[in-house]
């Protein structure tokens, strides 16, 4: 029985059993997703960075207003903190150079990858942007529409148009 404790996990040997010797990190490939995720991206078995959000975890706090084009930096919680990533930050995983040709295909969310990384000749699927919790919203018709805030969400003033009539 092995002593030791391997965050990735053991090896295994050609009769499928653990060895004692852990096992490397799995480099994770870059998100290449076109949705901003205020608690970050969700990670699949293997640890790497999906394209989906992660769900807001219960004990955090509002988000800050402030963009960050590299994503936040995250606290012990899990939660985002105010403070951004610096394009520094960002670990850039090592592709396989063993990948071979890929057919020329261009796709807006990436090229779908298989077993070992390497892209394949499928298209990524759009995705799905995560539903914003909009709370309630003022007792006005707006013929018009409401404006809109930065998340999407209906406001108490109305597009400009006809007048608004209060219930």
């Amino acid at each position: 029985m092995c002593e030791m404790f391997c965050l990735n996990g053991f090896e295994i040997d050609s009769n499928g059993c653990e060895i004692c010797k852990c096992k490397a990190k799995k480099a994770c490939l870059p998100v290449i997703c076109k949705m901003a995720c205020p608690y970050g991206w969700a990670k699949d078995e293997s640890g790497c960075e999906i394209c989906k959000c992660k769900e807001a975890p219960k004990q955090c706090q509002t988000v800050c207003k402030n963009k960050c084009p590299y994503g936040r930096v995250f606290d012990n919680d899990g939660c985002p903190t105010c403070q951004c990533k610096s394009a520094s930050t960002i670990e850039l995983p090592k592709i396989p150079t063993d990948c071979g040709p890929v057919c020329m295909i261009a796709c807006l969310y990436g090229n779908v990858l298989d077993k070992r990384g390497c892209p394949t000749c499928q298209c990524n699927k759009p995705p799905v942007a995560p539903p914003v919790d909009c709370g309630p919203v003022c007792d006005i018709f707006c013929p018009n529409g409401n404006v809109l805030d930065d998340r999407g969400c209906p406001t108490c003033s109305c597009k400009p148009g006809a007048p608004f009539l209060v219930s």
